[in-house]
């Protein structure tokens, strides 16, 4: 069967658009893991975080136990970068995927919002790692 050039095109134009990998945002995650520890991870732009995949970087919160996301300012260093968020005390009444707060680091002023039922991002040293915030960066 002979096609037509428009509807080879066409078809080219589809599949290359069908086939697209989904975009994921440069994201920082405030997550607890399970009642042992806590951590901020980083995903790179393109990275997903839905597939059970590692950060591209982790910074664990000093002190023991889970941190208190909320009502206070937060700091963690990736590498030389250091990231700081602050989550509105009154977060975790709100809805999910509401803008609850901030962050920022000395590349970007990011949004932070209300996680999802604290969706699961992986597992480490037999913890559940689940996501309570998320913060975006605006472009």
């Amino acid at each position: 069967m002979l096609l037509s050039r428009p509807v080879l095109a066409l078809a080219g134009l589809l599949s290359s658009t069908a086939l697209a990998a989904p975009q994921y945002l440069e994201t920082v995650y405030l997550v607890n893991c399970g009642n042992s520890f806590s951590e901020m991870d980083y995903y790179a732009e393109g990275h997903s975080s839905f597939d059970g995949s590692w950060p591209n970087d982790q910074c664990r919160m000093s002190g023991s136990g889970t941190t208190w996301w909320e009502g206070v300012a937060r700091s963690c260093n990736f590498g030389s970068t250091t990231f700081t968020s602050h989550i509105d005390s009154d977060a975790s009444s709100k809805p999910a995927h509401s803008i609850v707060g901030w962050g920022k680091n000395k590349y970007h002023e990011y949004s932070c919002r209300k996680e999802d039922n604290y969706r699961l991002l992986y597992t480490k040293n037999g913890a559940e790692c689940r996501s309570i915030y998320y913060c975006t960066w605006q472009v």
